[in-house]
Order: structure tokens, then C-alpha cells, then sequence
């Protein structure tokens, strides 16, 4: 599963079904560029619910919308 976040957000923290997603010793989620990547446990999920706690501020837009409006 792919988060896109525009930087400077970053993940601090992501919740998997209402409990806190671990994944030791692995870190559980990877970032790619503007991209928080996410892998769900087992092979077939059908239906998640997912809560991710970031932070930052986003960057203004310099020619909305066209440049990250």
C-alpha cells in the first residue's frame, strides 16, 4: 500500500486495525520520495482500516494549481 505525503511531511506512527503496526525488527512502513511505503500483514486483505500520524507543514503551492495545488 502506498501513502503519498508531499514533503516535508513524514510518518511518525501508523495503526493497523486500531492497534499499533510493529513489525520488529523490520521497520514497518519505508519511504520513497513523497511516498510512505506500507506492506499489511498476511497475503489477501480484503478490508483494513489504517491510521497514520504525521507531521510537518506543507509547502505553499507557487502557482496553484499547477505547481502542488
Amino acid at each position: 500500500m502506498q501513502i503519498d505525503l508531499q514533503q516535508p511531511l513524514k510518518i511518525d506512527t501508523l495503526f493497523y486495525d486500531d492497534k499499533l503496526y510493529i513489525n520488529y525488527p523490520a521497520k514497518p512502513y519505508y519511504n520513497e520520495g513523497n511516498a510512505g511505503i506500507f506492506q499489511p500483514y498476511g497475503p489477501k486483505i480484503v478490508c483494513i482500516l489504517l491510521t497514520v500520524v504525521y507531521h510537518g507543514n506543507p509547502r505553499v503551492a507557487v502557482r496553484a494549481p499547477w505547481d502542488g495545488g
